[in-house]
């Protein structure tokens, strides 16, 4: 019963009558109410750019396949398999972080090059291979169900293109070039600078013999962008037909794993409170469930744990701790752990919900951040970033906003070459200081900073000889580390042992010019 109570409290969290009806106006449906674990993926489809732009065919052919392969086979048929469910859920996985990249990077104002070289190639393959491919062995794997034939072997791309083809779905093949595939994994991409922009050389092997295609960077970016709305209507189609098909998914949750981690994570996520992952600690007596939320007040972080842990709890009733851990774009990591022995307790009526979320607040298992109410520009935090300075014989690189709420700070590090002495230092850091200190640096999304282009009041500076990929640890062995440098507006440091620990510290050469703080290898 008292499950039964908190599973119904958790849904009210949620309206669904919107999502119903805006499902049934997309895809022609006449739902009144949307499965468990489906209706985070119905709107991350429909509601969120780019995926709203999904290809309405393909979509529609998909879904009619899929229903008449179910129809036409009903008797041999009374699960989907393991394996398929498995299989969509990576490519929807996958699909997921491609969409992130695509909103973060679309930001971007690069030049064509290296958007192709940063964006274009990587993502094309990144949907093909960890997107699509495994959305395609889904459907095999449903097709494997109808038929002697052995449809399971196949794993590789080609071969699951050729069984899609003969088997009603061509529609989901004709846009997938697997030669630039195979030319981006085997290392056959040139760009060249063309009469008219940029063009990408893709070569590959075709009967043994180098063959390639030329594509303009646009004409890439157009290819990529009918795979994504391509991808985009396969998960729905997908969706689409679990909804309407849930009584095939038999997950007995018997036991702890991958598997059933993802499709509790499914049943316990809505659009206002979702759950990316559960997973265990090092020793496997504690579960963590890892949740997004729209609310992030105290009262709804406690509420949530209330009606997700005892649900948890009665599903996997053999770890001693579980914990749910929740952020929000606004504030750090919060997070809420109950014991074993409280949920027995809050299921069997022993003790009420206050009494067992005190004991949790009394021994610090909560931990909570009040969320930032800042008023920020949300585009300039998020595409705000230092540019490298390059002088003629040193350069200023990776340059960071460590400021706090009263103190504008900012690190980077400088590399002088091999050609110094101990005033070329001091010249080199005097100028990087000037270059840095008005530098403007923005707001935080989860706390407040000070920020703006005022003097910094700090900055700290690791000098090296040379920017390799190695050699930029602190160490006084470390040969490349030449010193540190600690400047502070007011003259007095804030950094205890400069920011590492007592026994590096003692070992450096300390000096002080002015301002200035020097803490020198050797």
């Amino acid at each position: 019963m008292i499950l039964s109570y908190l599973k119904a409290r958790y849904e009210d969290t949620f309206n669904m009558n919107e999502l119903v009806l805006e499902v049934n106006k997309q895809i022609g449906t006449s739902y009144n109410s949307i499965k468990p674990g489906m209706t985070t993926l119905f709107s991350d489809i429909l509601y969120n750019e780019p995926s709203l732009y999904w290809n309405r065919d393909i979509r529609l052919k998909t879904y009619t396949e899929l229903t008449n392969l179910l129809v036409n086979n009903r008797s041999s048929i009374n699960e989907l398999p393991d394996e398929s469910i498995e299989h969509f859920l990576i490519g929807y996985k996958a699909y997921i972080e491609i969409t992130e990249t695509l909103s973060i990077l679309d930001g971007f104002g690069e030049d064509d090059h290296i958007k192709a070289r940063m964006h274009y190639i990587p993502t094309y393959t990144t949907l093909v291979e960890g997107c699509l491919t495994n959305l395609y062995r889904a459907i095999i794997l449903f097709l494997n169900e109808t038929t002697t034939k052995d449809f399971a072997s196949q794993k590789k791309l080609r071969g699951i293109l050729d069984v899609l083809a003969s088997n009603g779905f061509e529609f989901l093949t004709s846009d997938i070039n697997v030669n630039i595939r195979n030319a981006i994994n085997h290392g056959g991409i040139v760009i060249r600078r063309g009469s008219i922009g940029y063009e990408i050389h893709f070569t590959y092997t075709e009967s043994r013999m180098p063959k390639t295609d030329i594509l303009k960077i646009y004409e890439l970016k157009e290819v990529l962008d009918k795979i994504y709305d391509l991808c985009s209507a396969v998960i729905l189609s997908s969706i689409q037909f679990i909804q309407e098909n849930f009584d095939l998914i038999k997950i007995g949750f018997t036991e702890p794993n991958k598997l059933h981690f993802d499709i509790l994570a499914l049943n316990l996520s809505y659009p206002t409170s979702r759950c990316n992952y559960i997973s265990l600690s090092p020793d496997g007596k504690q579960i963590n469930l890892d949740f997004v939320v729209k609310d992030i007040k105290r009262t709804k972080i406690s509420e949530l744990a209330t009606f997700i842990l005892p649900i948890v709890y009665n599903k996997y009733p053999d770890f001693d701790q579980y914990m749910i851990l929740v952020s929000n774009e606004r504030t750090n990591t919060c997070w809420i752990r109950y014991k074993k022995t409280e949920l027995m307790d809050i299921i069997n009526r022993k003790r009420s919900f206050a009494e067992v979320l005190k004991d949790c607040i009394e021994r610090k298992d909560f931990v909570y951040w009040e969320p930032s109410d800042e008023s920020i520009n949300e585009m300039e935090v998020k595409y705000h970033r230092f540019n490298n300075f390059y002088f003629e014989d040193w350069n200023i690189k990776n340059i960071q906003d460590v400021s706090t709420i009263d103190s504008k700070k900012l690190k980077a590090e400088v590399f002088v070459g091999e050609d110094f002495d101990r005033s070329k230092i001091m010249s080199i850091a005097n100028k990087t200081i000037e270059q840095l200190k008005s530098l403007k640096n923005v707001a935080q999304p989860t706390m407040r900073v000070k920020h703006g282009d005022m003097e910094a009041d700090s900055i700290y500076l690791n000098i090296f000889r040379s920017d390799g990929r190695r050699g930029k640890n602190l160490l006084p062995n470390n040969t490349n580390f030449v010193c540190m440098i600690d400047y502070n507006l007011s003259g007095d440091t804030t950094l205890k042992f400069g920011g590492v620990t007592k026994s590096i510290w003692i070992q450096y050469r300390h000096e002080r010019v002015g301002k200035i703080r020097l803490a020198w290898r050797e």
